[in-house]
C-alpha cells in the first residue's frame, strides 16, 4: 500500500514539472508563427517601365513579387503584342502601353517601337537624279542651240563649285557631278564656257 502511494506521488509529481515546459513550447512555436505572419510582404513590381524596341524584336517583361495569376493585355496590339507570359513582340513603329493586372491592381510599361529600316536618301540626291533625266532627252538641242559662246539664250549647265558653264548636258567633265543646273549663261553666274564640249 505504501509503494503504491509512493508511486502516484512520483507521478504526480513528474507531470507537475513537464505541464510548465510543454506550455512553454507551445506558446514559443505560437510567437514564432505570429512574427512570420507579421513580416512585410514586398510590392508586385515590373521589371521594366519603359521599353524600346524594333520592329520584329521581343522582349520579356516580368511582374516581381507577385505568386499568382498576372493577366497581360497591349493598348494597341498592332504596335507591340504581349502573350500570357508577358513576352512583347514589336509590330510596327510607334507607341503603346503594357498592362500587368494582379490582384486587383494594374502595372504599366510605356512601349516605344521604331522601324530598323534605312533612311530615305536626301532629297538633295533624288532632286539631281530626277533633273538628270529630261535633261538628258534635250542633250542634242543644248548642244545645237549653244553651238557658239556668243549665243546668250541657249541653255547651258553648271555645278555649284564648277568655274565654267557647260554647252552639253552629257558632257565628260559632268559625269561625275551629282548636282548639276541648268540655265542661260547669266543665270549660271560662270564668266566663260567649257573647251571640252564647246
Amino acid at each position: 500500500m505504501r509503494n503504491m502511494k509512493k508511486t502516484l506521488t512520483a507521478l504526480f509529481l513528474i507531470l507537475t514539472l513537464a505541464l510548465p515546459v510543454q506550455t512553454f513550447w507551445t506558446v514559443d512555436a505560437q510567437a514564432e508563427e505570429i512574427s512570420q505572419m507579421q513580416q512585410p510582404v514586398k510590392p508586385a513590381k515590373l521589371s521594366k517601365k519603359t521599353l524600346k524596341l524594333k520592329v520584329g524584336q521581343k522582349k520579356k517583361l516580368v511582374l516581381r513579387h507577385a505568386d499568382g495569376k498576372v493577366t497581360w493585355k497591349s493598348k494597341d496590339s498592332s504596335i507591340a503584342k504581349v502573350g500570357r507570359k508577358g513576352v512583347v513582340r514589336a509590330k510596327k513603329s510607334g507607341k503603346t502601353t503594357i498592362i500587368a493586372k494582379f490582384a486587383g491592381k494594374k502595372y504599366k510599361c510605356k512601349v516605344t517601337v521604331i522601324s530598323n529600316e534605312p533612311a530615305e536618301r536626301s532629297g538633295e540626291d533624288t532632286d539631281s537624279n530626277s533633273s538628270s533625266g529630261p535633261s538628258r532627252s534635250s542633250n542634242s538641242s543644248g548642244s545645237s542651240d549653244s553651238s557658239s559662246d556668243s549665243s546668250k539664250s541657249g541653255t547651258v549647265y553648271w555645278t555649284p563649285g564648277g568655274s565654267v558653264y557647260h554647252y552639253s548636258r552629257s558632257c565628260p567633265t559632268l559625269s561625275r557631278s551629282r548636282t548639276i543646273y541648268s540655265g542661260t549663261p547669266s543665270e549660271s553666274g560662270k564668266s566663260r564656257g567649257c573647251k571640252v564640249c564647246g
